[in-house]
């Protein structure tokens, strides 16, 4: 059921948790209330322009955090929104502009060259964005959206083998769902079923079926052709079924 805001909140805190609820038809109707009611601070205004963005009205979202920067020009991620607001419409020179800047006046904070890593990315100007996710990385090396972000950049420039072994080492630490379902998906498309099968981690494996698993061991055993791997192989498999934790599955449905 759809969920509406608590009435007894502040309007801003009502947009809030109306955007947190994905709820942004309620957010965007909210908003004619929050500018119209008094002065608006400059986290507010960076609120309204996310609405706005949500909505794709690039004009007024641009105006909202640039009234942000009016109000506080001191605050590097005010200018990291407006530049994703350029960014959004492909309007290159302005993203990249106030991108920059918000890196230059908090160069401490590594989602700014994240950001800057992605705007390169988009205009497939990989050396540099790879440069800007490897400095991303130094300063938070676990943050699972900077690690997707790097081996997507290395897969984009051809790197397989080097985003593989770099994946490898970053699941050993990081078993959040998107790191771990991009080395399984590359691993299943570079190489086979059977070494991705241990790194396909999705929940709810207490609906999983024995079909799944035999689903799984015919598409892997096509794989190989030498009749004497092939026992070994489902042997293989079977221990990795046996010793699955409760949040592992090997659905069929799980490929990436």
């Amino acid at each position: 059921a759809e969920q509406h805001p608590p009435a007894n909140l502040s309007t801003a805190e009502q947009i809030r948790q109306a955007i947190t609820n994905g709820d942004i038809e309620s957010a965007l109707t909210l908003l004619p209330s929050l500018i119209d009611s008094k002065l608006l601070s400059a986290e507010e205004w960076i609120l309204s322009g996310t609405v706005y963005m949500r909505v794709q009205d690039f004009t007024k979202a641009q105006q909202s955090f640039s009234n942000a920067i009016d109000l506080n020009p001191k605050r590097a991620y005010f200018y990291m929104h407006l530049g994703l607001s350029f960014l959004a419409q492909d309007k290159k020179s302005e993203a990249e502009y106030f991108l920059n800047l918000a890196a230059e006046k908090n160069p401490e904070n590594p989602t700014f060259f994240f950001q800057l890593g992605n705007f390169f990315s988009r205009y497939e100007r990989f050396d540099k964005a790879k440069r800007l996710y490897q400095k991303a990385l130094d300063m938070a090396p676990g943050r699972s959206q900077f690690i997707v972000g790097y081996s997507r950049c290395l897969i984009n420039m051809g790197q397989e083998e080097e985003a593989l072994s770099f994946l490898k080492i970053k699941c050993q630490m990081n078993s959040e769902a998107a790191v771990v379902a991009l080395y399984a998906s590359l691993l299943q498309r570079t190489r086979s079923y059977a070494e991705a099968l241990p790194w396909h981690n999705f929940k709810n494996s207490s609906r999983l079926k024995n079909t799944d698993l035999r689903s799984w061991q015919k598409k892997i055993l096509a794989q190989i052709p030498e009749a004497e791997m092939r026992d070994n192989l489902e042997y293989w498999i079977y221990l990795h079924w046996k010793n699955l934790k409760t949040d592992h599955s090997l659905s069929e449905n799980s490929i990436v």
